[in-house]
């Protein structure tokens, strides 16, 4: 196997990253929200799902795979603009901006609701040189203004039961053939799923009722992905799609 992206990322963040007494060295005070994970270093560990191949970063995030994978969609779609909701600790923003750095255009805005953890992943983008083409804000998405921007790519992972409402909220500022990614979606989008050898009510809620008329209408298209906790890709039509213009009767 050669050297990957995710081999770039470890060795550029010290092992202790996570740690707290890192941060309190770091900014004294200031550091008082971060979990007390003393123990946990920074580094990849098998995916909790079970799945074989796949890995996850010790404190959450997508895979590494699914990392990999935005990275590499990145370098494709050469996206001006990236959103994201739900940075968590900044994993997937980690790849979504090392290709943006390579790429030499775009930028991304992540949201994220919680402080503490807003802290540690400025300090992560810090750490990686990737300020200048991430913006991070501390907010709830569902208050966010986008001021009328249009992004290329948007990647969903909030709490599960706002990722459809979230898809409606940034619709309008979706471009036309826009790529949206829901993490954590499986190919039944929600109405059910089997988790762990069980099958349950999932808490996406019924896609039908959120984003059914868009699918109906040829606005929206789908395909998800076999990894283990789920990715789901949607993109939104554009006059430039003759398969859109076909189903459309246009042509």
């Amino acid at each position: 196997m050669g050297y990957s992206i995710t081999d770039y990322i470890l060795e550029n963040v010290p092992k202790d990253f996570w740690q707290k007494e890192h941060f309190v060295k770091e900014w004294g005070e200031k550091a008082y929200p971060i979990p007390n994970w003393e123990d946990v270093d920074f580094a990849v560990i098998s995916e909790y799902a079970g799945a074989d191949g796949f890995r996850m970063y010790n404190t959450g995030g997508v895979e590494v795979e699914v990392g990999e994978f935005l990275y590499a969609l990145t370098r494709i779609l050469r996206p001006k603009r990236i959103l994201e909701t739900g940075t968590h600790l900044g994993i997937s923003d980690l790849y979504f901006a090392l290709a943006l750095k390579t790429n030499n255009v775009g930028n991304l805005t992540t949201i994220e609701f919680n402080p503490p953890f807003c802290l540690m992943a400025q300090a992560l983008f810090e750490q990686l040189d990737l300020t200048d083409v991430i913006e991070l804000v501390c907010d709830n998405a569902e208050k966010w203004d986008p001021d009328g921007v249009q992004f290329d790519l948007v990647f969903l992972d909030t709490e599960p039961n706002l990722r459809y409402n979230e898809m409606r909220r940034f619709w309008p500022n979706i471009a036309p053939g826009g790529i949206i990614l829901i993490h954590d979606l499986h190919p039944h989008l929600g109405l059910a799923r089997e988790s762990f050898g069980r099958t349950e009510a999932t808490s996406f809620g019924d896609f039908r009722e959120k984003i059914g008329d868009l699918i109906k209408e040829h606005e929206l298209q789908t395909m998800s992905f076999p990894t283990p906790r789920g990715l789901t890709m949607f993109q939104k039509a554009s006059d430039d799609f003759g398969h859109t213009a076909y189903l459309k009767g246009k042509i």
